[in-house]
């Protein structure tokens, strides 16, 4: 399930902090490295990308300027009743 910024206020979002690997400062092209804090796949983001609309993750999260990531919490299905 896709995360927006709109669903940061809602009950069921958890927030975590990511933590920077790298960073690449190239003119026009300057991105950071960080691995998800939920699902740990690596990122590799622009930062004009994480200034403006965010930077989303394959599993859903997304990531603003603030060093933060956002993502609905999981919700387990029931298992169908066999009849």
């Amino acid at each position: 399930m896709k995360t927006s910024f709109k669903d940061m206020s809602r009950d069921d979002c958890e927030s975590r902090d990511i933590t920077v690997l790298a960073k690449i400062s190239d003119y026009g092209r300057s991105r950071v490295i960080f691995n998800c804090p939920f699902c740990t796949n690596k990122v590799t983001a622009y930062m004009w990308s994480l200034c403006g609309g965010g930077k989303r993750c394959d599993c859903g999260a997304i990531f603003g300027s603030g060093g933060t990531g956002y993502r609905l919490k999981e919700k387990l299905k029931a298992p169908k009743e066999q009849s």
